[in-house]
């Protein structure tokens, strides 16, 4: 007998093994594999093999490619008297590349500038050798550029109608909902003056918890004991915890089980003393014993059931994998428990006992290994029986990542292959080991900070740091392993612009950068595989979200753990002023300081003077400084009489400039004051516009007279409007010196000729946008042209 282990699927330019078996050979046979492939052979296996049983491994790789995807493996021993000959069809993978693009932000405005990645990996996430010298766009492209939105609800019903939907939960068994009428066009024609209410209700709670198997294999072997899970969830899927489940094996009481803080408990059976081609298993909850009246409504709870088969052996032998539930954490040893009962009628005296394992990737590539264990004899038994546990190691690795199945056989003298397999879920991990890392974990607004970056030596990395409030817009487009690791490789990543991050800091205190994505660069690793960068921390007070991705020729791609910068002010200040103020009356400005140091501080607050106000202070300070407990805050309080409203906002308004500065930090004891250094980031100064309060006189004086075209075409400058074009205007007389504003507007009649043509809303409209109304209309063209030949195309150039 032979057996011959080979991947199915090849993978070209990649290292490859081939196992194969040779049991109970009666003579030394010449033994040779070779794979087929585009026309040439490559050498497997090539030696004399002696009698008895051989086993032995090796490595090979496919060194050219082709358009042929099919290659041939032919095995061939042959002796005096024995010749084995088999010739199998293996394929070899096409390498294929695939690419992903990173944008800055999965939505985008008019105008708005794209900044985006394009990464092309190969089959092992090694970045492709390939140059683009351009890239161009060909032919006749179309972008649309639409708006997406999310409602409350729709109605899939009838296209013509117009319909809301809501959704609530009846905490107490009723529902209020006020519906915004403005939704159903009441005005528009064509509608039925009524509204069609349906409500539809989905009773939760009617079940209060269900139990369920968990992690169950659909066979059981014979001698060898057969685990399970079982799980207590409410009705929101919620585990409940520390609840006692009773487990049923045909109808029999089995055990009883109590969930852990998941939920969950496990169980195992003991199957040396089943014999039925099928078992039933059933799990109850366990009531607690609880008083009631007979009317009233008892909770409902679902039982769970499964069933399970027999597993049929051919020499009655069996072999079992401990299963594992939890996914593996890479770069770690896994201990693999095995479960095995053999059947030794066909084995020799004193003969030991191989197991063989093999680990199986997504492309099939197998790592081999044997243990050899000795048999159990049990003398003076009638039926000695071999059962027992054995475990060895595995090394889970970046290259088993996301899942890899594992293989344990061993080959039984009565021709049988006993064997198990089992799926292990492996994290998420990258044979190129990247990681980012703050200088500090929290900061000022304004500042320097520094992002050590560690990644395989001479990887190229790529560096991004964004608001996290931003990421919430699109957080399933996040570019994590996840999506590398299924070859889901077309990713958006949800952030907006880049800036650049040259330390140009805003002197002061005065915040103007407030981007929503802070870094977007492109970084190289030395030799070492570290480097260190320094960026200037924009004026947002927020948390930044940093990631990096590198590639690397050896060691491929890897992705970073998320890195987070928490950005805070400890110090701040916040002014409450009047909505508005009147000339001359009093109105008070309340100052409050915040402080969120650990140590307490001296702090002076001071209102700028100014010539359009006057202002007294109400509260009272100690010299004009106050102390300020760690965590506290201090209130401020000055009656302001406004004398002029002009200010940098806008017209009308009064500007209040209140600063407040840190000289010392503090400790008290008693009435001591020790003098230590100002804290960073303690001073703060802020702006208050004052709105005027007065009364509004607005006059409109409409008058017509007639210009000629010779008054009209020419510069501005030289209209030589006629004086009978300005008439007359007298002001209130008790109006506010300085502060009276005069417009005149012209137009020309050749346009209101026409509005009084056309329809009374289009009318309307002319009142703000008379020249762009007719400017657009084609009517208002055919007017001018039929009417104005000479002026037409000067008028409407004019108008706009």
């Amino acid at each position: 007998r032979y057996i011959l282990w080979v991947s199915s699927v090849v993978q070209p330019f990649s290292p490859e093994k081939a196992c194969l078996h040779l049991l109970n050979l009666n003579e030394s046979v010449s033994l040779s594999v070779i794979l087929e492939y585009d026309g040439s052979n490559t050498t497997i296996f090539d030696q004399s093999v002696e009698a008895g049983n051989f086993y032995a491994c090796t490595n090979f790789k496919v060194s050219q490619t082709s358009s042929e995807q099919l290659a041939f493996v032919t095995l061939l021993a042959q002796g005096k008297t024995l010749k084995i000959s088999e010739r199998r069809v293996v394929a070899i993978a096409a390498e294929e590349n695939e690419t992903f693009v990173q944008t800055d932000t999965p939505i985008y405005k008019p105008g708005d500038t794209v900044h985006f990645r394009i990464v092309t990996l190969n089959t092992w996430l090694k970045p492709v050798d390939d140059l683009y010298p351009s890239i161009t766009l060909q032919g006749k492209a179309q972008i649309r550029v639409c708006r997406e939105f999310s409602s409350s609800g729709y109605c899939e019903s009838d296209n013509n109608e117009i319909c809301e939907q809501f959704t609530a939960q009846l905490k107490d068994g009723c529902i209020s909902q006020i519906v915004n009428t403005k939704v159903f066009q009441l005005y528009r024609s064509g509608f039925f003056m009524t509204f069609d209410v349906n409500v539809m209700v989905t009773e939760f709670g009617t079940v209060l918890g269900s139990v369920s198997f968990e992690n169950m294999d659909s066979f059981y072997r014979r001698g060898i004991t057969y685990f399970g899970t079982l799980r207590f969830s409410g009705p929101d899927n919620e585990p409940m915890v520390s609840k006692l489940l009773q487990l049923e094996l045909n109808g029999q009481f089995l055990g009883n089980y109590t969930t852990d803080g998941n939920g969950e408990a496990r169980f195992s059976i003991n199957t040396s003393e089943i014999f039925d081609a099928q078992i039933s298993l059933k799990a109850i909850y366990v009531r607690p014993e609880t008083c009631h009246r007979p009317s009233w409504l008892d909770p409902e709870y679902l039982d769970a059931y499964f069933s399970v088969s027999r597993f049929y052996s051919q020499t009655n032998s069996f072999l079992k994998i401990v299963p594992e539930s939890k996914q593996l954490p890479c770069n770690q040893e896994k201990m693999v428990s095995v479960l095995y009962s053999l059947n030794p009628e066909a084995y020799k005296a004193d003969s030991g006992v191989n197991f063989f394992y093999l680990v199986s990737l997504d492309w099939w590539t197998c790592l081999f290994s044997t243990t050899q264990f000795r048999r159990c004899h049990f003398s003076g038994l009638v039926n000695p029986t071999w059962s027992g546990n054995f475990s060895f190691p595995i090394s889970i690795s970046a290259d088993l990542a996301p899942a890899a199945v594992l293989f344990v056989y061993t080959l039984h003298p009565g021709g049988e292959i006993v064997a198990d397999s089992v799926q292990l879920q492996i994290d998420k991990c990258f044979k190129n080991k990247v990681s980012i890392k703050f200088s500090k974990e929290h900061g000022l607004p304004g500042s320097t900070t520094h992002l050590r970056l560690q990644a395989a030596p001479d990887s190229f990395c790529a560096l991004r740091a964004v608001d996290k409030s931003v990421l919430l817009l699109k957080p399933e487009q996040e570019l994590s392993p996840e999506i590398l690791k299924e070859r889901k490789l077309t990713v958006r990543d949800a952030a907006v612009d880049s800036i650049s991050h040259a330390e140009q800091a805003a002197k002061g205190t005065v915040r103007t950068h407030f981007p929503d994505t802070w870094i977007w660069d492109l970084i190289s690793v030395d030799s070492s595989g570290s480097a260190n960068v320094s960026f200037l921390v924009p004026d947002s007070i927020t948390q930044w979200e940093a990631s990096a991705f590198c590639v690397n020729g050896d060691a491929g791609f890897g992705i970073s753990p998320k890195a987070y910068l928490q950005i805070f002010q400890p110090f701040f200040i916040e002014i409450a002023s009047p909505f508005s103020v009147v000339r001359n009356e009093q109105s008070d400005l309340v100052v409050t300081v915040f402080s969120h140091l650990t140590t307490c501080v001296e702090i002076s607050v001071q209102l700028e003077a100014s010539e359009n106000y006057e202002a007294n202070i109400n509260t009272r300070s100690t010299n004009g400084s106050d102390v300020l407990q760690a965590g506290e805050q201090k209130t401020y309080v000055w009656t302001i009489i406004p004398k002029t409203l002009v200010c940098k906002l806008a017209v009308g308004c009064c500007c209040v400039r209140v600063s407040c500065e840190v000289g010392i930090r503090c400790s008290i004891v008693g009435w001591q004051l020790a003098v230590g250094t100002p804290p960073t980031g303690a001073a703060m100064a802020g702006v208050a516009g004052l709105v005027r309060k007065t009364r509004e006189y607005v006059k409109t004086k409409e008058f017509r007279d007639y210009i000629t075209s010779t008054h009209f075409w020419g510069p501005v400058a030289n209209w030589g409007l006629p004086m009978a074009a300005f008439k007359d205007m007298k002001a209130p007389p008790d109006i506010i010196s300085g502060r009276m504003t005069t417009a005149l507007i012209f137009y020309s009649m050749a346009f209101m000729r026409f509005a009084y043509r056309v329809q009374p809303r289009n009318y309307l409209l002319l009142a703000c946008h008379l020249s762009n109304v007719v400017a657009q209309s084609i009517q208002a063209c055919r007017y001018l042209k039929y009417h104005y030949v000479d002026g037409a195309k000067a008028s409407i150039p004019r108008a706009k």
